[in-house]
């Protein structure tokens, strides 16, 4: 059983030499991890402790934390359920289903049952790479283990029947989860407006939206922002952002870019730049693509906004690199400027861009070598994310970009 595994676990090791998404750290596990006595014994109380300090899903990369679970098993330690458990949470969060696959055959090897948080994590990262198929077989060995389904297994089984917009899965699995006795909560009523959504239902979204029982949380308003902006319905937008503040809730780089650009849709510049503020304040960067669309916007206009594009340009983050597609007309819209410095600025911003998404994209490849999936330009806002945080926290949880999944067509040449 044992020697499979380790075989396995060993032709895996040159992914672990790779630099650790800025976290170059080194853990020496003999001095944590006493002489064995019996083989694949489980750690001890103090060897565990040792290793949580060390293991902190925010801020371990999935690199590291791939090495210490693999070097703990090599060094002929069972690698405990809190471990893995913290290991699941890591791949997850950077959709890693390879990884997934490696703790569950190490789940089972060390004698442990994965339950519906494994499941739901596995099935999350389906959601991510749009593959219901594997989701529904995972579902399958839920019911053959008599597992019980929990209601973050269900939601992550609605996310994976809306990523593929299959309305009628979603409604069977609505239906188990009443059925079991479990209600909907804020992230499932989220999760039927993106089915809705990714099927450009959009007035079935919001009337969702509308007849929630539950207070709706940010995901549920971040899709109603985004049905409001693809709709362009600038008057809806701005009754559900007087909502949003009344219920004081986290916003978030998302809704803010949602609000922006349906206010530059309906020449409302002055209440974009609003919004440009207030995500400025708040340190919640608008998405990457919404900076180019702004900013072609606020040229095209008749009269041009020269002081409000200089005015972005000098707050917008490094890793916040503008579609490489946007520039050239930038570029053109401002060859006539006539301020000097901001020409220089925006030159100065594409080649640092360029700079950014060379170093961005080499991570990207990175994860995509240890089995990331998703849209290259959804990984990229992923890496970006952690190095705006300065790698001192991993990505959202997938379910936290509702409204704005599975857009990579609209980011071309990115």
């Amino acid at each position: 059983m044992y020697s499979r595994l380790t075989a396995w676990l060993g032709r895996q090791q040159w992914l672990s030499r790779k630099a650790y998404l800025g976290q170059k750290r080194k853990v020496n596990l003999s001095a944590i991890l006493q002489p064995l006595t019996v083989s694949h014994s489980s750690l001890n109380l103090k060897e565990e402790r040792a290793l949580q300090q060390i293991i902190e899903p925010k801020r371990v990369s999935p690199h590291l934390l791939r090495k210490i679970v693999m070097d703990i098993y090599l060094h002929g330690k069972n690698p405990s359920e809190r471990i893995l458990f913290a290991a699941i949470g890591v791949a997850t969060r950077w959709r890693l289903m390879q990884e997934l696959s490696l703790y569950y055959e190490l789940s089972r090897n060390v004698g442990l049952r994965p339950g519906p948080p494994f499941y739901a994590s596995c099935i999350t990262v389906c959601a991510c790479r749009r593959d219901l198929n594997t989701a529904l077989r995972l579902f399958h060995e839920v019911k053959q283990e008599s597992i019980e389904p929990d209601l973050k297994l269900y939601n992550a089984l609605i996310f994976a029947s809306a990523a593929v917009g299959d309305a009628e899965k979603v409604k069977e699995f609505v239906a188990l989860l009443q059925s079991d006795g479990l209600q909907l909560d804020e992230t499932t009523y989220a999760l039927l407006m993106e089915c809705c959504r990714l099927r450009g239902e959009y007035e079935e979204a919001l009337k969702i939206f509308e007849s929630m029982v539950v207070s709706p949380n940010y995901k549920a308003f971040n899709v109603a922002f985004s049905v409001c902006n693809e709709m362009n319905n600038y008057e809806l937008a701005m009754k559900y952002f007087e909502s949003f503040e009344r219920h004081n809730l986290y916003s978030s780089e998302l809704s803010h870019s949602s609000l922006i650009e349906v206010c530059l849709k309906n020449e409302r510049f002055d209440e974009a730049m609003g919004f440009f503020d207030l995500s400025h304040r708040k340190r919640h960067y608008v998405m990457e693509s919404t900076y180019g669309i702004a900013l072609l916007s606020l040229l095209q206009c008749p009269n041009r906004r020269y002081s409000d594009v200089a005015r972005i340009l000098k707050r917008k983050p490094a890793y916040r690199c503008i579609p490489l597609v946007y520039y050239k007309d930038i570029i053109d819209l401002t060859s006539h400027c006539p301020d000097v410095k901001l020409r220089s600025k925006i030159i100065e911003c594409y080649k640092q861009d360029v700079a950014h998404l060379q170093e961005i994209d080499r991570y990207v490849k990175e994860l995509t070598e240890m089995g990331s999936v998703g849209p290259p330009s959804e990984l990229r806002s992923l890496v970006a994310f952690c190095f705006l945080k300065n790698m001192s926290v991993p990505p959202p949880n997938p379910t936290y970009f509702l409204g704005h999944l599975f857009k990579e067509n609209s980011l071309k040449g990115q």
